[in-house]
């Protein structure tokens, strides 16, 4: 058993035997708001890894930015001006794709797709945030956000009021327990009580909508973090539909469940990209509420490069935040040792403003063959033209499996989410550029994909 897999065990043990996702904080089943986040910094702490996504640690300007932008949305785009009634509501992840020169939401952009009934007349499109690098707002956007002062009052009040004294305890019970499992000391006070805050703020703002727009159901993307809309959406009883956005598994703290029984603030649907997806997580709801639908983006970039031939001596790193500097290393000494093969090293977005200060390895040496690339070449195309694809974990690491380059996992923490991939396809894990080495020139004969089975040919399904 892998460290990651023992903090897994762990931590699923502490939240059966101290039932913690039945732990009532002021109103709020405080446990679900936190699980994941808590999750990811007990590995952070004791594998000592970096955080995902370098480039959300912000300075004061950056803060100050977005309180001003979210007044002005509040303002020029708030969703309670228009009042009509629709049949569903859509809610957005913040993150955009450039797709041929527009930002687009890829997971709700074809959404009619595969839901029949859904269309531009009967549906509202919803945004909860905004990433700081989409500064380009589309004009029809309809926004619901928190009036940031809200909050700021609400946690200081907190901090200072006798009142909420008992709230404090109930908080440093969590951490005592947490110490009794792991033997370290994560203060998870702050995290607690602006979610707890965040979550009644958000709670009020989504029941006043839903009561005013009237919809037949909700779909959202991300579901860990919309807790607020799901309870507000259950009070009015209305059904919640979840679009898969990402790599979902055993080890993803957002949809693995294992036995714990009910959860809350959890969707009654999710909609997910393959059968393989049905059964990748203990989830809290039955297997008849995991429903594969495909993903109209993916299969669009399937059939636009489907007839791009790989290029012979050429090897794609895919990298991420908290793997970056390893990664980074490997590609760069793969680069050295192997000047005949073209290495393309595709960062995720969250590197883009930061990689030439934190991967000195891609920055120390001009090489001709070492391209990093941010979002210059489309991802999809990368997959089509490169002969290997390297990576740890993430959704593009599938999405390459299917355009059946010769795939290799790099073994860091969080590679346990591809478990079934290395049991079922036989994939090689290396540590290092000699171990990669080695792999390239002698890789092992894998398993032919199903592609149906891990992306489903789109079917409509309502």
């Amino acid at each position: 058993m892998s460290k990651f897999e023992d903090i897994a065990e762990r931590f699923w043990k502490m939240e059966r035997e101290e039932r913690l996702l039945d732990y009532d904080l002021n109103g709020v089943l405080i446990w679900k708001l936190i699980r994941i986040y808590v999750f990811e910094k007990l590995v952070q702490k004791i594998t000592k890894t970096e955080i995902g996504h370098p480039n959300l640690k912000c300075g004061l300007k950056k803060r100050l930015y977005e309180k001003v932008l979210i007044f002005n949305l509040l303002c020029t785009k708030n969703a309670f001006f228009n009042k009509k009634s629709v049949k569903y509501l859509v809610f957005r992840h913040r993150r955009r794709i450039n797709v041929d020169g527009k930002n687009i939401e890829v997971n709700t952009e074809f959404i009619e797709n595969i839901i029949d009934d859904i269309n531009k007349d009967n549906t509202e499109f919803i945004e909860t945030g905004i990433a700081f690098e989409n500064r380009n707002i589309e004009q029809k956007a309809q926004f619901l956000l928190v009036n940031p002062i809200r909050n700021i009052v609400a946690y200081y009040f907190c901090k200072v009021s006798y009142r909420f004294r008992n709230e404090y305890k109930a908080i440093d019970r969590i951490n005592k327990i947490i110490f009794s499992y792991f033997g370290i000391h994560l203060d998870i006070t702050d995290m607690a009580l602006k979610n707890r805050i965040g979550f009644k703020n958000m709670y009020n703002i989504f029941y006043k909508y839903i009561l005013l727009k009237k919809p037949q159901g909700i779909y959202l993307v991300c579901s860990y973090g919309k807790e607020a809309l799901i309870k507000a959406a259950f009070d009015l009883n209305v059904p919640v539909y979840e679009i898969q956005h990402g790599v979902i598994s055993k080890y993803h703290m957002g949809y693995s469940f294992p036995g714990v029984g009910n959860v809350p603030y959890f969707p009654d649907k999710i909609l997910v990209y393959g059968d393989y997806w049905r059964t990748a997580a203990e989830y809290p709801i039955d297997i008849e509420n995991i429903i594969a639908t495909g993903s109209p983006y993916f299969e669009m970039q399937l059939k636009k490069y489907a007839d791009i031939s790989s290029e012979k001596k050429s090897i794609m790193f895919i990298s991420a935040g908290d793997i970056g500097k390893a990664m980074s290393v490997i590609a760069s000494d793969f680069a050295d040792m192997k000047t005949d093969y073209k290495v393309y090293y595709k960062l995720h977005p969250s590197e883009f403003s930061v990689w030439k200060e934190i991967y000195p390895a891609l920055t120390g040496k001009q090489r001709d063959n070492l391209i990093v690339i941010e979002d210059e070449i489309n991802l999809y195309e990368l997959f089509a033209r490169s002969s290997y694809v390297i990576g740890v974990n993430s959704t593009a690491i599938f999405e390459s499996f299917v355009f059946e380059p010769k795939l290799i996992l790099f073994n860091r923490p969080g590679v346990e989410f591809m478990s079934e991939l290395v049991k079922n396809y036989k994939i090689p894990i290396v540590n290092n550029a000699e171990e990669l080495i080695t792999i390239v020139s002698n890789y092992p004969v894998m398993k032919k994909i199903k592609r149906d089975y891990f992306y489903k040919n789109i079917s409509k399904i309502i």
